[in-house]
């Protein structure tokens, strides 16, 4: 977990010697801020909330775009990562998940858009033809990209909600296609972090420098 709460009602990251409480089940978390991972706060038995998973630096690169009060937000049993403008919820993932887990992510959220680290395979990614279309998503003309995919992940012809891919060097891929056959293959839009920042942050003029680096357009 990135963010606590506090008996004044603050959000705080972990600190050494910290004293905070989850927001979901009010229970007492402990601050772990050692020299590898990277600083989080942790249930002292298993994360109230069973769709969790550990706090990458990636997470919170991402969860710090949109301003600390709109980051893991209490919605019933979970805590969506991100709360965005009109109450839209960016579930960030960055390690594996299964088809059913999608499944029930996109029922309980329903408006919700996927962001997935796509560093990991982005060197298995070509990207192929390129022309200038207008993005229905924006209304406004934005570069069209296909794309062929070698050793594909199955899972991600399961999305149904928005899926953005974060390749890792400010760039990202709306992808609006994905043909699971073998050659796998598919087309997208692609954007830069802080066109999406812009795009779905809740208060852009308080994130500052967070919308000013990454790639231009």
């Amino acid at each position: 977990m990135f963010l606590a709460a506090t008996t004044a009602g603050d959000r705080v990251r972990a600190n050494p010697g910290g004293q905070a409480f989850c927001p979901s089940c009010m229970a007492d978390l402990i601050p772990k801020c050692g020299e590898i991972k990277v600083w989080h706060w942790a249930h002292r038995t298993d994360d109230c909330d069973p769709w969790s998973e550990p706090e990458s630096q990636w997470h919170i690169d991402w969860k710090t775009r949109f301003g600390l009060q709109n980051c893991e937000v209490v919605m019933g049993p979970h805590r969506a990562d991100v709360v965005a403008r009109d109450g839209l919820v960016i579930e960030l993932q960055h390690s594996h998940i299964s088809p059913e887990e999608i499944a029930e992510r996109q029922r309980f959220y329903r408006r919700m858009i996927w962001v997935v680290d796509a560093g990991e395979f982005r060197e298995h990614v070509d990207l192929r033809l390129a022309s200038i279309r207008t993005d229905p998503y924006r209304q406004q003309p934005t570069t069209y990209r296909s794309f062929r995919w070698r050793w594909p992940r199955p899972t991600h012809a399961r999305f149904t909600s928005p899926l953005f891919w974060d390749f890792g060097d400010g760039t990202m891929l709306n992808v609006r296609k994905i043909h699971p056959e073998t050659p796998c293959g598919g087309w997208g839009y692609l954007w830069t972090k802080p066109q999406f920042v812009r795009r779905f942050a809740v208060h852009v003029d308080e994130l500052g420098d967070a919308l000013e680096d990454g790639a231009t357009a």
